[in-house]
Protein backbone atom coordinates (compact mmCIF):
# COMPACT_ATOMS: atom_id res chain seq x y z
CA UNK A 1 0.00 0.00 0.00
CA UNK A 2 1.62 3.21 -1.07
CA UNK A 3 -0.83 5.60 1.04
CA UNK A 4 -3.59 5.27 3.40
CA UNK A 5 -5.53 8.55 3.63
CA UNK A 6 -7.03 9.34 7.06
CA UNK A 7 -10.23 11.42 7.39
CA UNK A 8 -11.85 12.46 10.93
CA UNK A 9 -15.56 13.01 10.97
CA UNK A 10 -17.06 15.15 13.34
CA UNK A 11 -20.41 16.57 12.81
CA UNK A 12 -21.16 17.18 9.03
CA UNK A 13 -22.04 14.16 7.15
CA UNK A 14 -22.82 16.61 3.36
CA UNK A 15 -18.93 17.52 3.90
CA UNK A 16 -17.55 14.29 4.64
CA UNK A 17 -19.59 12.81 1.74
CA UNK A 18 -18.51 15.42 -0.48
CA UNK A 19 -14.48 15.12 0.78
CA UNK A 20 -14.53 11.20 -0.01
CA UNK A 21 -16.39 11.68 -3.44
CA UNK A 22 -13.25 14.06 -4.65
CA UNK A 23 -10.78 11.47 -3.34
CA UNK A 24 -12.53 8.83 -5.24
CA UNK A 25 -12.65 11.14 -8.66
CA UNK A 26 -9.61 12.62 -8.23
CA UNK A 27 -7.08 9.79 -7.07
CA UNK A 28 -6.73 6.90 -9.94
CA UNK A 29 -2.42 7.00 -10.13
CA UNK A 30 -1.73 6.33 -6.53
CA UNK A 31 -2.63 2.66 -4.34
CA UNK A 32 -4.28 4.07 -1.11
CA UNK A 33 -7.01 3.19 0.94
CA UNK A 34 -9.08 5.64 3.16
CA UNK A 35 -9.23 5.30 6.75
CA UNK A 36 -12.21 6.51 8.67
CA UNK A 37 -12.07 7.83 12.09
CA UNK A 38 -15.65 8.89 13.58
CA UNK A 39 -15.48 11.44 16.13
CA UNK A 40 -19.15 11.17 15.78
CA UNK A 41 -21.08 8.23 15.16
CA UNK A 42 -25.01 8.30 13.39
CA UNK A 43 -26.67 7.44 10.96
CA UNK A 44 -25.40 9.44 7.94
CA UNK A 45 -21.88 8.06 8.77
CA UNK A 46 -22.89 4.79 8.57
CA UNK A 47 -24.98 5.20 5.31
CA UNK A 48 -21.51 6.60 4.22
CA UNK A 49 -19.37 4.37 5.33
CA UNK A 50 -21.56 1.75 3.38
CA UNK A 51 -21.97 3.46 0.24
CA UNK A 52 -18.03 3.96 -0.37
CA UNK A 53 -17.37 0.86 0.77
CA UNK A 54 -14.81 1.93 3.55
CA UNK A 55 -13.37 -1.22 4.83
CA UNK A 56 -11.07 0.91 7.27
CA UNK A 57 -13.24 2.70 9.68
CA UNK A 58 -13.18 3.43 13.98
CA UNK A 59 -16.19 5.11 15.54
CA UNK A 60 -15.61 6.59 18.41
CA UNK A 61 -18.47 7.45 21.06
CA UNK A 62 -17.78 10.78 21.96
CA UNK A 63 -15.23 13.61 20.30
CA UNK A 64 -11.68 13.04 21.26
CA UNK A 65 -10.47 15.61 19.30
CA UNK A 66 -8.22 16.49 16.11
CA UNK A 67 -4.95 15.08 17.73
CA UNK A 68 -6.13 11.50 19.15
CA UNK A 69 -8.77 10.85 16.19
CA UNK A 70 -6.03 11.39 13.70
CA UNK A 71 -3.98 8.99 15.96
CA UNK A 72 -6.56 6.33 15.92
CA UNK A 73 -6.20 6.88 12.19
CA UNK A 74 -2.39 6.27 12.77
CA UNK A 75 -2.51 3.34 14.16
CA UNK A 76 -4.53 1.79 11.22
CA UNK A 77 -2.59 2.75 8.16
CA UNK A 78 -1.02 0.13 6.29
CA UNK A 79 0.57 2.83 3.76
CA UNK A 80 4.01 4.21 3.37
CA UNK A 81 2.79 6.96 3.39
CA UNK A 82 -0.40 9.08 5.48
CA UNK A 83 -1.99 11.39 4.22
CA UNK A 84 -4.25 13.89 6.59
CA UNK A 85 -7.41 14.80 4.65
CA UNK A 86 -9.78 16.94 6.19
CA UNK A 87 -13.27 16.00 6.35
CA UNK A 88 -14.47 19.33 5.28
CA UNK A 89 -11.88 19.81 2.27
CA UNK A 90 -13.17 19.01 -1.27
CA UNK A 91 -9.78 18.45 -3.98
CA UNK A 92 -10.27 19.61 -7.64
CA UNK A 93 -7.16 18.30 -8.87
CA UNK A 94 -6.14 14.97 -10.77
CA UNK A 95 -3.18 13.39 -9.82
CA UNK A 96 -2.65 15.30 -6.39
CA UNK A 97 -1.73 12.80 -4.74
CA UNK A 98 1.15 11.50 -6.94
CA UNK A 99 2.05 14.90 -7.03
CA UNK A 100 2.51 15.29 -2.94
CA UNK A 101 4.73 12.21 -2.80
CA UNK A 102 6.82 12.65 -5.44
CA UNK A 103 8.70 14.83 -3.12
CA UNK A 104 9.44 12.19 -0.64
CA UNK A 105 12.20 10.87 -2.93
CA UNK A 106 14.20 12.97 -1.00
CA UNK A 107 15.38 11.57 1.85
CA UNK A 108 15.20 15.27 3.93
CA UNK A 109 11.53 15.19 3.17
CA UNK A 110 9.17 14.86 6.26
CA UNK A 111 6.12 16.44 5.44
CA UNK A 112 4.38 17.66 2.10
CA UNK A 113 1.99 19.96 2.09
CA UNK A 114 -0.70 21.77 0.68
CA UNK A 115 -0.16 25.32 2.29
CA UNK A 116 2.54 26.40 4.43
CA UNK A 117 2.45 28.93 7.21
CA UNK A 118 4.27 30.85 9.17
CA UNK A 119 4.42 31.08 13.18
CA UNK A 120 5.68 34.51 14.50
CA UNK A 121 5.39 35.60 18.05
CA UNK A 122 5.77 39.80 19.11
CA UNK A 123 5.65 40.21 22.73
CA UNK A 124 4.44 37.11 23.35
CA UNK A 125 1.52 37.27 21.12
CA UNK A 126 0.89 34.75 18.20
CA UNK A 127 1.07 35.67 14.76
CA UNK A 128 0.44 33.65 12.21
CA UNK A 129 0.73 34.55 8.15
CA UNK A 130 -1.09 32.79 5.59
CA UNK A 131 0.81 30.66 2.25
CA UNK A 132 -0.95 33.66 0.56
CA UNK A 133 1.45 35.91 2.52
CA UNK A 134 4.43 34.15 1.63
CA UNK A 135 5.00 35.18 -1.69
CA UNK A 136 5.31 31.52 -3.09
CA UNK A 137 5.13 30.87 -6.69
CA UNK A 138 2.35 28.55 -7.98
CA UNK A 139 4.48 26.90 -10.17
CA UNK A 140 7.06 25.59 -7.78
CA UNK A 141 8.02 23.07 -5.09
CA UNK A 142 10.16 24.79 -2.32
CA UNK A 143 12.11 23.77 0.69
CA UNK A 144 10.62 25.45 4.08
CA UNK A 145 11.69 24.77 7.30
CA UNK A 146 11.16 26.08 11.01
CA UNK A 147 9.33 28.31 12.31
CA UNK A 148 7.56 27.73 9.61
CA UNK A 149 4.59 25.03 9.50
CA UNK A 150 2.79 22.33 7.27
CA UNK A 151 -1.13 23.06 7.86
CA UNK A 152 -3.31 19.89 8.57
CA UNK A 153 -5.88 20.22 6.68
CA UNK A 154 -4.31 18.65 3.26
CA UNK A 155 -0.50 17.08 4.20
CA UNK A 156 0.72 13.84 3.83
CA UNK A 157 3.93 12.33 6.26
CA UNK A 158 6.17 9.57 6.18
CA UNK A 159 3.90 6.74 8.20
CA UNK A 160 6.95 5.27 10.09
CA UNK A 161 8.20 9.11 11.18
CA UNK A 162 3.91 9.46 12.61
CA UNK A 163 4.88 6.19 14.61
CA UNK A 164 8.23 7.49 16.08
CA UNK A 165 6.93 10.70 17.04
CA UNK A 166 3.76 9.00 18.40
CA UNK A 167 1.89 11.44 15.98
CA UNK A 168 0.30 14.48 17.05
CA UNK A 169 0.01 15.82 20.48
CA UNK A 170 -3.00 15.24 22.45
CA UNK A 171 -1.75 18.44 24.64
CA UNK A 172 -3.50 19.97 21.99
CA UNK A 173 -6.78 18.96 22.28
CA UNK A 174 -9.78 19.19 21.11
CA UNK A 175 -8.03 21.50 17.91
CA UNK A 176 -5.48 24.29 17.12
CA UNK A 177 -1.69 24.59 16.93
CA UNK A 178 -0.97 20.41 16.87
CA UNK A 179 -0.09 20.73 13.33
CA UNK A 180 2.41 23.28 14.20
CA UNK A 181 4.07 20.93 17.17
CA UNK A 182 4.47 18.35 14.93
CA UNK A 183 5.92 20.15 12.00
CA UNK A 184 8.45 21.57 14.63
CA UNK A 185 9.09 17.78 15.94
CA UNK A 186 9.60 16.42 12.74
CA UNK A 187 12.29 19.48 12.08
CA UNK A 188 13.77 18.84 15.59
CA UNK A 189 13.95 15.66 16.57
CA UNK A 190 14.23 13.96 12.87
CA UNK A 191 16.23 16.53 10.96
CA UNK A 192 12.69 16.12 8.03
CA UNK A 193 11.92 19.43 6.17
CA UNK A 194 8.49 20.47 4.87
CA UNK A 195 7.82 21.01 1.36
CA UNK A 196 5.27 22.94 -0.14
CA UNK A 197 3.37 21.79 -3.64
CA UNK A 198 1.59 25.35 -4.34
CA UNK A 199 -0.52 24.15 -7.77
CA UNK A 200 -3.12 22.13 -5.97
CA UNK A 201 -7.04 23.47 -5.92
CA UNK A 202 -9.09 22.49 -3.50
CA UNK A 203 -12.32 23.85 -1.35
CA UNK A 204 -12.06 23.98 2.39
CA UNK A 205 -14.74 26.56 4.76
CA UNK A 206 -12.17 25.59 7.73
CA UNK A 207 -15.65 25.62 9.72
CA UNK A 208 -13.77 24.72 12.71
CA UNK A 209 -10.32 25.96 13.51
CA UNK A 210 -12.04 29.46 12.04
CA UNK A 211 -14.83 29.55 14.01
CA UNK A 212 -16.42 31.52 16.36
CA UNK A 213 -18.84 28.83 17.96
CA UNK A 214 -17.97 26.05 20.55
CA UNK A 215 -16.10 22.41 20.30
CA UNK A 216 -18.26 19.96 21.98
CA UNK A 217 -15.77 17.24 23.21
CA UNK A 218 -14.64 14.77 25.92
CA UNK A 219 -17.85 15.95 27.38
CA UNK A 220 -17.61 19.58 27.38
CA UNK A 221 -18.14 22.40 25.61
CA UNK A 222 -15.55 25.06 24.96
CA UNK A 223 -15.47 27.94 22.81
CA UNK A 224 -13.06 27.85 19.56
CA UNK A 225 -11.27 31.13 20.80
CA UNK A 226 -10.46 29.75 24.20
CA UNK A 227 -9.36 26.98 22.74
CA UNK A 228 -6.99 28.33 20.17
CA UNK A 229 -5.26 30.80 22.65
CA UNK A 230 -4.66 28.15 25.24
CA UNK A 231 -2.91 25.96 22.46
CA UNK A 232 -1.07 28.98 21.51
CA UNK A 233 0.07 29.60 25.14
CA UNK A 234 1.19 25.98 24.89
CA UNK A 235 2.73 25.93 21.95
CA UNK A 236 4.65 29.29 22.59
CA UNK A 237 6.05 27.82 26.01
CA UNK A 238 7.36 24.59 24.70
CA UNK A 239 9.20 26.43 21.10
CA UNK A 240 9.65 29.94 21.78
CA UNK A 241 9.73 30.58 25.79
CA UNK A 242 13.21 31.14 26.41
CA UNK A 243 13.22 29.72 29.85
CA UNK A 244 12.73 26.56 28.41
CA UNK A 245 16.17 26.74 26.09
Amino acid sequence: MQCSIVLLYYRDPQYTDRAIRSIVDHTRDVEYEIVLVCNKSDREILAIIENYGIKKHCLVSTNVGFSRGNNIGFQMAEGEYTCIFNDDLEILTDGWLSRMLAPFQDPEIGVVAAEVNKITYIKERCIARRTQDLGCRRDQLRKVGYPFYAVGCLAVYRTRDLHMLGGFDPVFTPCAWEDVDLSYRLDQFLGRKICLVDDLQWNHPYRVSQGTGTVEYMGKAEPVAQIAARNQRTGYDRWFNKANE
